[in-house]
C-alpha cells in the first residue's frame, strides 16, 4: 500500500491554515443559504395569479422557478463562488509570500512553481 501523498500546503503555519479555513467555511456557508433559498423557497411566495400561467404541457410557472430557474441561478452562483474562492487563494498565496522566510522548502518551491516569490529571495 502506497504511503499518504502529502502536500505543500499542508506545511503552511497554521495561521495560513486556519485564515484560510475560516474564510472557506464563511464564504461556503453563505452560498450554501443562499442556494437552499433560491432551491427550496424562491418559488414559493410567487403570486398566486403565476399559478394560474400555465406553460408546457400544463405545467404551472412556479414549477419552472423551482425546477429550472433556480437550477439557472445555482449553476451562476458556482461561478461567483470560484470568482470569490479565487480571491480568498490570492490572498493567501501573498500572505505566504510575505513569510518566505519562515516557510519550508516544499512550500517555497510550490509557491515559485505557481509563480510567486518575493521580490528579492533568492531561487
Amino acid at each position: 500500500m502506497a504511503a499518504p501523498v502529502e502536500h505543500p500546503e499542508e506545511h503552511l503555519p497554521e495561521r495560513h491554515k486556519r485564515w484560510f479555513w475560516e474564510r472557506l467555511v464563511r464564504v461556503t456557508a453563505v452560498f450554501f443559504v443562499l442556494w437552499t433559498v433560491i432551491a427550496v423557497w424562491w418559488h414559493i411566495p410567487a403570486p398566486h395569479a403565476w399559478r394560474n400561467v400555465l406553460l408546457f404541457g400544463n405545467m404551472p410557472l412556479p414549477w419552472y422557478l423551482a425546477a429550472f430557474i433556480s437550477i439557472w441561478a445555482g449553476v451562476l452562483m458556482i461561478f461567483v463562488y470560484h470568482w470569490v474562492m479565487s480571491r480568498v487563494e490570492g490572498e493567501l498565496l501573498a500572505r505566504a509570500v510575505q513569510d518566505w522566510d519562515q516557510l519550508p522548502e516544499d512550500v517555497k518551491l510550490s509557491l515559485r512553481l505557481a509563480g510567486a516569490t518575493p521580490s528579492g529571495a533568492q531561487h
